[in-house]
């Protein structure tokens, strides 16, 4: 009853829960939960009050877990596998979500990069998705037949060209990631608007 109150999201009735009187049971329902929400935005359960609860404590690995795992940090989610390997739920799903996670990681990679500079190299994206070169490809035909971006393969120079990115709910690292993008694109504009204004008399003669 608890886990299908947290996966359907009726949070009021899950916080009144009698099962949420023990901090295990937090435990059981995000892990279970983070294997439920392999299809669901993960970003809004993020911001659960319920999460604040395990900072700091002793299952913090919990919260930088789920984080990672949205931010498609392939790296920092199995660094922490020590911890989440013991969960049966997720080691026995362990390979739909390394799937979901360099899904994820692309995406990421995409939307952390200027829209002029989406240009990507196979040697890049196996880097960060840690995902061996030759199965590059494969991971963004995936992200493209999914709708999760938006580009082309260029098969002979081994580079992906992206032009868009599925939209998501960003937590607020991603939030201060693009709060900093749109000052840097104000700079931009401010400075052109300064160029064309002391150039404007040589182009109106």
């Amino acid at each position: 009853m608890v886990l299908f109150l947290k996966v359907v999201g009726n949070h009021r009735q899950l916080q009144s829960h009698p099962g949420m009187k023990s901090e295990g049971s937090v435990d059981v329902i995000i892990m279970c939960g983070l294997v439920l929400l392999l299809v669901k935005v993960l970003a809004l359960q993020l911001m659960h009050p319920i999460l604040e609860s395990l900072r700091n404590t002793e299952n913090q690995w919990l919260i930088d877990t789920l984080y990672a795992f949205n931010s498609g940090n392939v790296e920092t989610f199995f660094s922490l596998k020590t911890n989440w390997g013991s969960q049966s739920d997720l080691a026995n799903n362990e390979q739909r979500l390394k799937e979901k996670l360099q899904l994820l990681c692309l995406m990421e990679m995409v939307f952390t990069r200027p829209a002029n500079h989406r240009q990507m190299t196979f040697q890049e994206i196996s880097h960060q998705a840690k995902v061996p070169v030759d199965e590059v490809e494969m991971l963004v035909m995936k992200a493209l037949s999914a709708g999760l971006v938006k580009g082309s393969i260029d098969e002979v120079d081994h580079k992906v060209h992206m032009t868009w990115v599925q939209p998501r709910v960003m937590d607020l690292q991603q939030v201060s990631f693009m709060k900093q993008r749109l000052e840097a694109w104000c700079a931009d504009v401010k400075n052109i608007s300064i160029l064309v204004e002391d150039h404007a008399h040589e182009v109106l003669g």
